[in-house]
């Protein structure tokens, strides 16, 4: 069933329920953010004692103007103030830097939130300053000369916000901008309304749905209006039932297991929900409320577990850089906690009554399209992902996640590992390409795991079964790799007992099958006893 089909079916049974969660749980998450960066760093940063950072510092007086206009730390007052004063001083020092991308929108939100709040004097000079940017001279990923779109990606979006919201304030006319952008921006939707970027990770479909929203949400009544809301409509719907059973965010790429990345869910979710409620359908609405408190709640869980916490979902010391992108340090990446939740806040219908979510009705097998190649799964309280085309910098072919609601996301498996990661792991861990899959040892001794493949694989899913009590489907693995060739059928079921795999192998020069299942060592804070017995 497609993913409208299976919400439809939902929206008729889905219970009210209720977690005790309401928007200011949003302003937490925030302010615990804006006091582990610690309000003296970001005083240093904004005096000049320190490099001002442009992503950190324009995030961060985005993400205070949020608790100031709910007059929440009124203390922070002159921060935000001189952060954004000497975030809108760096328009005419830097030009032609990808970080004003991402963070010019920051500003412009905190201006907005923040406009009659502040002296006449303060609110002329920063309109003046946001005023003079110039899109061309100012962005990084804008359309080149010739009409070259080899540095357009998600940021491109991101800065088309920025703009959008420019211009509600009177300080630009975006038609030609958008006319030069968005024609290539909303062609990125597929057919499901996933967003994909340039190397179809997970996140940057989520994160650039949110920054559509974010003009939307402002009022953006111009041509592209349509193909917007449509790519919204349609992927908000993907979202709530990509969810796992622990309330994640799925695998898939880069950018991908750090805190940030349920914060999306919930703004994401958070404007859905806003959607059905004004379309008269409060059960959907409700789902999608739900969804995006539990989301949220995994993340305010996580930032108060310690004093020290990661911004990634691990417990390793965060100077470790473990698991991380290069560009994801725990500074450049922290602050995007608090502002993507922002939006959430921003969205919030408070009269919504949470409904049970899809991950807690389960039931049903969902397959993205062939840009994001993912199959999932839930029912009774467990979840599975499946990757059936992996990009093998970050992740391998075959069941990816298994996650039970309850149990720690640790427990089981929450992504895949790759012999070949882009992100950043210690030297002496073995790397080696590993899911929940089957394989074969060939007659001529070579192991063969559905893990291993990547190129010339086709898979065909084939759904048997779906309800409330059990699914049941296979999926069907040919790879034409030279030397990795290899024909499995897996079926999957998953009920009460567990999950259940059955693998067949339709390859000729076969010894023996063999399947893998990796066990969790530790996760830095806690450590498993594995012990391994002939029975």
């Amino acid at each position: 069933m497609d993913a409208k089909t299976i919400l439809d079916k939902m929206e008729k049974g889905s219970s009210i329920c209720s977690s005790g969660i309401n928007k200011s749980l949003y302003l937490n998450i925030i302010e615990r953010v804006i006091d582990l960066y610690t309000p003296e760093y970001l005083w240093r940063m904004a005096q000049g004692e320190i490099d001002f950072v442009i992503c950190i510092g324009l995030r961060a007086a985005g993400a205070i103007s949020y608790l100031q206009s709910e007059e929440r730390r009124p203390e922070l007052y002159d921060l935000w103030l001189a952060l954004m004063q000497k975030s809108c001083d760096q328009f005419s020092i830097v030009y032609d830097h990808a970080e004003y991308d991402l963070a010019v929108k920051e500003v412009m939100i905190g201006f907005k939130l923040m406009k009659n709040k502040i002296p006449e004097g303060d609110y002329i000079a920063l309109f003046q300053k946001l005023k003079s940017i110039d899109p061309h001279k100012t962005y990084h990923c804008i359309m080149g000369k010739n009409h070259d779109e080899s540095k357009l990606c998600n940021m491109t979006v991101y800065n088309a916000a920025g703009e959008y919201l420019r211009e509600t304030e009177d300080m630009t006319d975006i038609k030609a901008y958008f006319d030069e952008h968005m024609p290539w921006a909303v062609g990125r939707f597929d057919q499901n309304g996933m967003w994909e970027c340039n190397d179809q990770a997970m996140l940057y479909d989520l994160t650039t749905r949110c920054q559509f929203s974010v003009m939307m949400h402002y009022g953006y009544e111009g041509p592209y209006k349509k193909a917007i809301d449509e790519g919204l409509s349609k992927g908000g719907m993907m979202t709530l039932l990509m969810q796992s059973a622990a309330f994640q965010l799925p695998y898939g790429g880069r950018s991908n297991q750090y805190l940030f990345n349920e914060a999306l869910v919930a703004s994401c979710c958070e404007y859905e929900a806003t959607r059905y409620m004004k379309a008269g359908r409060p059960v959907l609405a409700g789902m999608f409320k739900r969804c995006a408190h539990k989301s949220a709640q995994t993340v305010y869980q996580r930032l108060m577990e310690s004093d020290t916490p990661n911004h990634i979902k691990n417990y390793f010391d965060a100077s470790e850089a473990f698991g991380i992108d290069g560009y994801g340090t725990f500074h450049r990446y922290l602050i995007t906690v608090a502002v993507f939740i922002g939006y959430g806040f921003l969205f919030a219908d408070e009269s919504v009554q949470e409904h049970a979510c899809p991950c807690e009705i389960g039931g049903y097998v969902l397959e993205t399209s062939d840009r994001f190649h993912k199959v999932f799964a839930n029912c009774v309280g467990q979840s599975v992902e499946i990757e059936t085309g992996a990009d093998q910098r970050y992740d391998s072919t075959g069941l990816g996640r298994y996650h039970k609601a309850g149990f720690p996301i640790d427990l089981a498996l929450s992504l895949p590992m790759t012999a070949h990661p882009k992100y950043r792991l210690p030297g002496e861990l073995v790397r080696k390409n590993v899911s929940i899959c089957s394989g074969v040892r060939c007659k001529d001794g070579r192991t063969v795991r559905i893990s291993d493949l990547e190129n010339n694989l086709k898979t065909l899913t084939n759904v048997i079964r779906e309800d409330e009590l059990s699914v049941r489907f296979t999926i069907e693995y040919r790879s034409g790799d030279e030397g990795r060739q290899l024909h499995i059928k897996e079926e999957y079921t998953i009920q009460k007992e567990g999950v259940f795999i059955e693998a067949n192998c339709y390859n000729e020069d076969v010894a023996s099958m063999v399947f893998t299942v990796p066990l969790f060592v530790t996760n830095g804070k806690d450590s498993s006893n594995i012990m391994i017995s002939d029975s």
